[in-house]
């Protein structure tokens, strides 16, 4: 599979994947922090992948990861109302700064995309 045809799967997979369900319906902010944490943990670990299918692979995750946390945020909202603030919240969140996040580690998974693709 060639680099722009893998490019081009990530896009498709990133825009088509939102209907999928969000979270588990158990615990929305443990919830959160395991897509969270598992993004932290990909994205350090991508520096060490030497293999460009392994590179690959790990950014699908990524990709994965930011879209759990942007769709539990968004559930959250809807839930909540997007004009509630922090201490009106039932789960004391932050929403706009939990996206902020999100943003800025899809953010990341993006460079490194561009870095690979480059490379």
């Amino acid at each position: 599979m060639s680099t722009r045809h893998k490019l081009f799967t990530l896009v498709l997979l990133l825009i088509f994947s939102l209907s999928l369900s969000a979270h588990s319906n158990e615990d929305p902010i443990k919830d959160l922090a395991k897509s969270h944490a598992r993004l932290k943990v990909s994205q350090q670990s991508f520096d060490t992948l030497k293999n460009r299918d392994d590179q690959y692979e790990n950014l699908l995750k990524q990709v994965k990861y930011l879209q759990t946390s942007i769709f539990i945020l968004r559930s959250l909202i809807v839930k909540d109302y997007s004009h509630v603030k922090e201490n009106m919240s039932k789960y004391k969140l932050d929403y706009i700064a939990e996206v902020d996040k999100s943003l800025k580690s899809f953010h990341e998974t993006l460079e490194q995309m561009k870095d690979t693709m480059n490379d």
